[in-house]
């Protein structure tokens, strides 16, 4: 079988989801498919590191210049042609398109959901602050109601929908038939005799598949040197780490974790706050940061590439993710993997990860006095932070990279 892979991000670009989808082409090939992949890059002429080839053949991957969407389209157009199926990633433009070719061709295709398009754009412009899953049935101005528009449109012709836990499988549901799941959604239930016919044909057309970083295993024991190098930088007189990794947007409530920090540092001694990742929160973080006199406490690391990655997360002394929404976070599997101890928000698919007080704290989204009890708790409890982290570095277990790819395989032999 021929599968084009339609996606915005692929390595070089670093982060999880590149990561995932590399190998995910490098499973299936192993199962027999013949796969190609269209992508966005900062330059066409990728340089063909190590990193690049390792788990690609670079005569199957095409690159197109971000920005250029015209040009993308033509090279999807002409790959889809040769394609039996199109397996793309996001509902960006790259979905927006494989809709179209669909409309034009007639060509199936399966949608990777792992996060709403329609709510991002909405919440980085600050056109609304809601909940996302408020923003799903509530009437906004037009310039929101046409991202919602383009969005269910993607979601409604997916001939199969792949999400990443049971929240995006709510959301997903949510998204195109809010009249039809009420808010018994939010306590996690579905109507099962209920509904419209294309309603539960609809529900019926998703399929959860978790991610898993398993294929990671090989770095997180190696790298010592390095991990013992950052912790020296940030802890050379035994100062307490605790650490973030997010993009740095309005949702992921990295202002509030600053916030706690005074209080943090009055309790238990001085701290220090690293923080990996970029966005366009950036600047704002860093007038917060400059405001409270925080300018020895917290440090700005930008993006880490991908392999050094555990190498941080082996060295905290408590991570925290403290997002208004969050699928199944790539980023959490990778510290459970690495064992350190987690604080996250109750939020999106972060209780399908993290069970309070066993494998982590779960603590109400931006809710400050929650988050500085459980830090102080963690930090001042070398027990209890030792526990969570045996018993997380345990849960990571359960998540198979073996098991993401036959359960895709699966959903792609259904629509042969």
């Amino acid at each position: 079988m021929k599968l084009l892979i339609a996606t915005g991000i692929f390595p070089p670009d670093i982060g999880g989801p590149a990561t995932m989808l590399s190998h995910l082409a490098q499973g299936l090939t192993e199962r027999g498919f013949e796969v190609k992949i269209l992508t966005y890059t900062e330059n066409t002429k990728a340089q063909k590191t190590q990193k690049t080839q390792k788990h690609e053949n670079t005569n199957n991957v095409y690159r197109v210049k971000k920005n250029n969407k015209l040009k993308y389209f033509w090279q999807m157009m002409r790959l889809a042609k040769w394609a039996d199926l199109i397996y793309t990633t996001d509902t960006y433009s790259v979905g927006y398109f494989v809709y179209l070719i669909k409309k034009i061709t007639g060509k199936k295709y399966i949608l990777r959901f792992t996060g709403d398009s329609a709510w991002e754009t909405a919440r980085t412009n600050d056109w609304t602050k809601d909940y996302i899953m408020n923003f799903q049935d509530k009437k906004y101005d037009v310039k929101i109601e046409k991202l919602k528009v383009r969005r269910n449109k993607i979601f409604f012709n997916a001939d199969k929908i792949i999400v990443d836990c049971e929240f995006n499988k709510k959301l997903s549901v949510s998204a195109v038939y809010p009249e039809e799941e009420p808010r018994t959604i939010m306590r996690g239930k579905y109507r099962d005799d209920e509904g419209s016919l294309g309603f539960r044909e609809y529900k019926n057309k998703i399929s959860v598949i978790y991610n898993a970083v398993d294929f990671n295993v090989g770095i997180v024991g190696t790298g010592l040197d390095l991990s013992m190098a950052i912790k020296q930088k940030y802890s050379p007189h035994g100062e307490k780490i605790m650490m973030t990794a997010c993009r740095l947007t309005p949702w992921k409530g990295v202002d509030q974790i600053i916030n706690i920090l005074p209080d943090l540092i009055k309790q238990i001694g001085l701290v220090n706050f690293l923080i990996l990742g970029e966005g366009s929160e950036l600047e704002n973080l860093k007038s917060k940061i400059k405001n409270l006199k925080l300018d020895d406490n917290v440090h700005f690391l930008g993006k880490i590439n991908q392999e050094d990655m555990a190498n941080y997360f082996k060295i905290t002394d408590v991570f925290i993710l403290n997002s208004q929404y969050e699928g199944l976070s790539h980023t959490l599997l990778e510290v459970m993997q690495a064992g350190a101890p987690i604080i996250a928000s109750n939020c999106g698919g972060n209780p399908e990860l993290i069970e309070n007080n066993k494998t982590g704290i779960l603590v109400e989204y931006n809710n400050q006095e929650q988050l500085l009890t459980a830090c102080i708790k963690i930090l001042f409890d070398k027990s209890l932070a030792d526990n969570l982290a045996n018993n997380v570095r345990e849960k990571a277990k359960e998540f198979k990279w073996s098991e993401v790819v036959e359960k895709t395989t699966g959903v792609i032999k259904s629509l042969l």
